[in-house]
């Protein structure tokens, strides 16, 4: 398995420390905001054209990013939003490039996350089906593809 960060996760840390330090979360949303422009255009390209344009003209943005990062992590505060943008950036940073070594990779993850969150709500909400008082080796019986032979 490898790790593919998200840039709206990114982006929205950013967004977030804009409020507070609106100078220098501007230069790196103009960043990402091309980033964004570039994904567009490649969009309905095929996986090997997309890799070939990401590597001509996100990678050089990527990099202008990297290194407008560690020219300001020092002049912001850590635990300020701009300090945990930075810092989330930095700590993510290989993870945030891996969508322009594969053209089939997603520069965000946004549809994945809305997929899973179905699951996540239930397994929560499953938690308070009667399930401490079902004996545990009829837990099966609880799974939701056993539901409509239950209901008939």
């Amino acid at each position: 398995m490898t790790e593919v960060a998200c840039w709206a996760h990114a982006r929205r840390y950013a967004f977030h420390a804009w409020e507070t330090d609106t100078a220098r979360m501007d230069v790196l949303l103009l960043l990402i905001s091309r980033l964004d422009r570039i994904e567009k255009e490649a969009a309905p390209l095929s996986a090997a054209d997309r890799h070939q344009l990401r590597q001509t003209h996100a990678r050089p943005i990527l990099q202008k990013i990297y290194d407008y990062l560690q020219s300001i992590r020092t002049e912001v505060l850590p635990k300020s939003p701009a300090g945990r943008a930075v810092r989330y950036l930095l700590n993510q940073w290989e993870a945030l490039n891996r969508y322009c070594d594969d053209g089939d990779l997603s520069i965000e993850n946004k549809a994945t996350e809305r997929s899973l969150r179905g699951i996540a709500i239930g397994r929560n909400n499953w938690t308070f089906l009667g399930i401490n008082s079902r004996p545990i080796n009829r837990l099966h019986e609880l799974l939701p593809h056993h539901w409509s032979a239950a209901g008939a």
